[in-house]
């Protein structure tokens, strides 16, 4: 091919770029979400490893067991364009939120119901997993009661929790450099009903994509404030995080009341013998795909935790799609949460985090 001496350009070498991905880390956590997916009989699985301190990506990893029908979605990485309800994992955000308005404090008695559904103020019926009666607030993120969320989240204003919304990066773009990202699903401030209030306070009408996720939930590792997502290594400084969500003190508040839902709560099966944890399961109705409205015994599990709880290093998410519930397993302590534990045991030593149990407790796998 001819080219005249003056239409010739001489092309620029690029920049370097280094990911924050580790070969390791990624081959581990997709070794044990392949396990559980296994094991589970479930659709698909998906598992974020962040560096809670930095927000760099360290593992992003995503399976799809689908039928023939569902196969595109291989074509892409669902850990940032398919949104999901987290169900209960979305409840520390308010639960935090509420105590730092002081709409509830951790020791109030709230009137929980022992042995039937709730019925908020606009009638609407809220069921619990159990009934425990007359519960604290601190016990209602413990023991994740839907019923005690929506009693608080009516004290709550809208804009106050549209707000907060937003602020932990929901319904926008983390812009953490994987393409096809998508921004979730969150109601708009016109269709924003009282419905909709007790709905997002447990973690239901929000849709978030793990991603989002895996970054919000550092704000309770980084005293109230949110880091980036990003998909390239950090270099320099830790970068300044102009945002304060919480004060660090509710922020800790929070980490300290979730570490109890590791011992006492639901994540009692994704305890670490090493690591101590601080986390939250959620077990959220699977939508149907045409139609509208839920499938009632079909489920999207999922469990989220930081480790280690006094000097935070990493967040780990996974979520279990649509886990066979003939197996007898489709909670998300009990699905998901193992698999944030082993993932934890690997990764911290890995990183050269020693582990910080004193305890010899057995716990019970």
């Amino acid at each position: 091919m001819w080219i005249p001496p003056d239409g010739f350009d001489a092309g620029n070498d690029g920049r370097s770029i280094r990911l924050s991905i580790d070969l390791a880390i990624q081959r581990l956590a997709e070794l044990r979400l392949s396990e559980a997916v296994e094991e589970y009989g479930a659709g698909g699985g998906r598992i974020v490893v962040m560096d809670c301190q930095t927000g760099e990506l360290l593992a992003v990893a995503d399976i799809d067991r689908g039928s023939a029908e569902t196969r595109p979605r291989l074509r892409r990485n669902r850990c940032v364009t398919d949104p999901y309800e987290p169900g209960s994992t979305f409840k520390p955000f308010i639960w935090a939120a509420a105590t730092q308005h002081g709409l509830a404090t951790p020791d109030e008695t709230l009137p929980t119901p022992s042995n039937g559904p709730h019925r908020t103020t606009f009638g609407r019926r809220i069921r619990d997993a159990h009934y425990h009666g007359p519960t604290t607030w601190r016990m209602v993120l413990v023991k994740s009661l839907n019923s005690g969320m929506a009693i608080v989240a009516e004290r709550m204003k809208r804009d106050v929790m549209r707000s907060l919304v937003a602020q932990l990066g929901f319904g926008k773009s983390t812009k953490c450099g994987i393409p096809g990202e998508t921004i979730g699903i969150v109601t708009s401030e016109r269709n924003w009903s009282d419905y909709t209030q007790t709905s997002v306070a447990m973690g239901h009408e929000i849709a978030v994509t793990p991603v989002q996720m895996a970054q919000a939930f550092c704000v309770f590792a980084c005293d109230g404030r949110m880091p980036a997502a990003t998909l390239h290594a950090r270099s320099g400084p830790r970068p300044v995080v102009p945002t304060q969500i919480f004060t660090p003190e509710i922020a800790a508040l929070t980490r300290s009341t979730m570490q109890r839902v590791m011992t006492e709560g639901t994540g009692r099966r994704a305890q670490s013998d090493l690591y101590t944890m601080f986390g939250k399961s959620g077990t959220a109705q699977l939508p149907k795909a045409e139609g509208g409205g839920y499938h009632e015994d079909r489920y999207v599990s999922s469990f989220i935790a930081g480790a280690p709880v006094l000097s935070p290093r990493i967040v780990v998410l996974c979520v279990i799609d649509d886990p066979d519930r003939s197996l007898g397993k489709w909670y998300g302590g009990s699905t998901a949460g193992p698999v944030v534990r082993d993932v934890v045991d690997s990764v911290l030593p890995y990183l050269g985090v020693a582990s910080d149990r004193k305890d010899t407790m057995h716990v019970s796998r």
